[in-house]
């Protein structure tokens, strides 16, 4: 489970209004982004196979048309028709960018354009100023009206996702990639000697050596039941042992390397990694993880530890437990988050800006 961490801040309601007014105007920005990214997804895919862009104008316009109306809507569904495209333009684009991006856009999704002086917005199925909802316990409530739904890579039936897909929802799947939970199907198959000690606040739950081979075929295995399953992308948590007593002795670069690691393989099988915690290697992170989110981070003052996404494009969530939903609206637009009240149990429950 996430890991909130809850000190409570003050929170001043002045400008509340204006602010809210500046969210909206963000999600208006997003729109457009959303819409232009269409035209050129559509210009990529005309000139693709040799075909002279003016002899498929029907074809173009018929997309954009199409995507428009998605983006009105949805603002994102339609990324997965057109994803080939935007691979294309996508990879050429990270062979251009720091090694980290260039293997990000070598998969399709968020290549860097700019090396370290930052990355063009993702490509991916997951986009600035999306509505979601982020559930992991309790049954799926599919009528929540979000376009992107964060649930859970097991528990939900193949009928809730089916569900899900035919409303044109993105999907992305959380999975604790740092940790044995001792009640997953698959717990017994992670190594004994690569499991170690347990989580302080989780006793049900234990670090797991990430540098063991057998830990990382297992988290293989894991995102291919999530793009088997039909997901759009993966948020891999508890990838911070290395600042934990975990039973090893796992240094930052050790997980680096891991987090690298499954930002890579989850793009292979055409899954947009999203990063939630081990803020401390940012900086080192962002160039391969296209979308964010934190938890608790106005109440706790940390939002700008999601900064590198925002200055990117990249599109950066919160999950907020306490305080009143207009002064969070505020203070998330100040931030350039996206944000939603949630209960600590991250049931179906929810509270959205206006």
């Amino acid at each position: 489970m996430p890991r909130p961490r809850t000190r409570a801040r003050r929170q001043d309601p002045a400008n509340a209004s204006a602010a809210r007014g500046m969210y909206r105007a963000r999600l208006r920005v997003a729109r457009g982004t959303c819409r232009a990214r269409a035209a050129h997804a559509a210009g990529v895919q005309a000139s693709a196979g040799g075909v002279r862009v003016d002899a498929m104008r029907g074809a173009w316009a018929m997309a954009v048309t199409c995507w428009v109306a998605s983006c009105a809507a949805t603002e994102g569904p339609l990324l997965r028709a057109t994803g080939a495209g935007n691979a294309a333009a996508a990879g050429a684009a990270g062979s251009a960018g720091s090694s980290g991006a260039a293997v990000a856009g070598s998969a399709g999704f968020g290549g860097s354009t700019a090396g370290s002086g930052g990355t063009s917005p993702p490509a991916g199925p997951i986009v600035p100023g999306m509505t979601f909802q982020y559930q992991i316990s309790g049954n799926v409530d599919t009528s929540v009206d979000a376009e992107l739904f964060v649930i859970d890579l097991f528990n939900p039936s193949d009928a809730v996702i089916a569900a899900l897909r035919s409303q044109g929802r993105v999907l992305a799947c959380y999975v604790s990639a740092g940790t044995r939970e001792n009640f997953r199907d698959d717990a017994p198959l992670f190594p004994a000697s690569a499991v170690g000690e347990p989580l302080e606040s989780y006793p049900n739950e234990r670090w797991l050596d990430v540098r063991d081979p057998g830990v990382r075929a297992q988290m293989a295995t894991r995102l291919d039941l999530a793009r088997d399953r039909g997901f759009d992308a993966v948020l891999p948590t508890n990838l911070y042992a290395y600042q934990q007593d975990s039973g090893f002795d796992l240094s930052a670069a050790d997980q680096l390397d891991y987090a690298r690691w499954l930002a890579t393989e989850a793009r292979a099988r055409g899954l947009s990694p999203g990063m939630a915690d081990n803020w401390g290697q940012v900086a080192e992170l962002v160039d391969w993880f296209d979308w964010a989110v934190h938890y608790n981070c106005i109440a706790n003052g940390d939002c700008a530890e999601m900064a590198p996404f925002v200055d990117r494009g990249k599109p950066a969530f919160d999950l907020e437990y306490e305080g009143e939903i207009d002064a969070l609206c505020a203070e998330a637009a100040s931030q350039g988050v996206n944000m939603i009240r949630k209960r600590e149990q991250l049931d179906a429950f929810r509270q959205a800006c206006p």
